[in-house]
């Protein structure tokens, strides 16, 4: 590409961007038990790639790669990305009609683009408001630095609903989730320069059944889906702003979001984000597959 100015002492120099995108499906596996949750049945985690344990360019479920020149002194670079969720929606049923259902379900999250970084163990983003850190540039020499995403989602495999008081057991899982990634140098006065980027979704759909109290991965289709490079986004856009600002940090990533909300919500509080609504019957929206995934008598 042509060169780029870096504000009024830097230049960008022949920058490539090279995706890759793992053509197998994610997959779903079931956590039973779960030491982090040792008071309900366990788990399952939904993956958009499938190697839970991929951690290189090429091996997860997506990638970038980086090359470029930087002529200039002070210059640093590296992956912007900004999440948009469209829904995250999980059912729950109780063994017959009369012990009632829940729908988990992202709320106010939904459809507001937010900054992504990587998480470390701790589930917290120490190189945002880049997402997984950034690079000092020396003037004139070639640089090669690359990202891998793979989200993920763990769920729990059973609730209590209290309004009948009884168990209530995932049935279905759905969930999709736009992101646009890209290169963002900071300048040496502090400002960060969008470069060029990357358009990418990911969607999952998940189908258990249960057995005498053993739930069984009945379906599960979802992934990555590569769609393309940009150059850049619209006037306006607030996902650009969101790449423009430097400010940024871990409590403003989208990670936090949903776990602040999910916390809020698992302790009895309400929050705008996210919501977990419970019903004395088998609600209308998945009745018809509620009655088909409960089977036998829960152990």
């Amino acid at each position: 590409m042509a060169d780029i100015a870096l504000g009024s002492t830097g230049v960008l120099e022949s920058l490539t961007l090279t995706p890759s995108f793992k053509n197998q499906a994610g997959r779903a596996e079931l956590l039973i038990p779960d030491q982090r949750f040792p008071e309900i049945k366990g788990t399952v985690r939904v993956l958009s790639g499938p190697n839970a344990a991929a951690r290189a360019f090429g091996d997860a479920a997506m990638g970038l790669r980086a090359r470029c020149v930087i002529r200039g002194s002070g210059f640093a670079v590296g992956f912007k990305q900004v999440a948009t969720l469209r829904f995250h929606v999980a059912h729950f049923a109780g063994l017959k009609d009369s012990d009632g259902s829940i729908v988990e379900s992202s709320t106010g999250l939904n459809f507001l683009p937010l900054l992504d970084c990587a998480v470390d163990a701790q589930m917290r983003a120490s190189t945002a408001p880049f997402y997984s850190g950034r690079q000092l540039a020396k003037s004139g020499v070639p640089l090669e630095f690359d990202m891998i995403d793979q989200p993920a989602a763990k769920l729990r495999l059973q609730r209590r609903n209290h309004k009948r008081d009884r168990l209530n057991f995932l049935v279905a899982f759905s969930s999709s989730c736009e992101f646009v990634t890209f290169v963002v140098v900071e300048r040496p006065d502090g400002v960060h320069q969008v470069i060029r980027g990357h358009e990418w979704s990911c969607t999952q759909e998940l189908a258990i059944r249960w057995k005498k109290g053993q739930p069984v991965i009945e379906q599960h289709t979802g992934g990555v889906r590569d769609g393309g490079g940009i150059g850049d986004l619209a006037a306006g856009d607030p996902r650009m702003k969101i790449m423009a600002n430097a400010g940024l940090g871990d409590a403003d990533t989208m990670v936090a979001r949903m776990n602040t909300a999910i916390g809020t919500v698992s302790l009895g509080g309400r929050s705008g984000d996210y919501e977990v609504t419970e019903f004395p019957d088998y609600n209308p929206l998945l009745s018809g597959a509620m009655r088909g995934r409960i089977e036998g008598t829960m152990a």
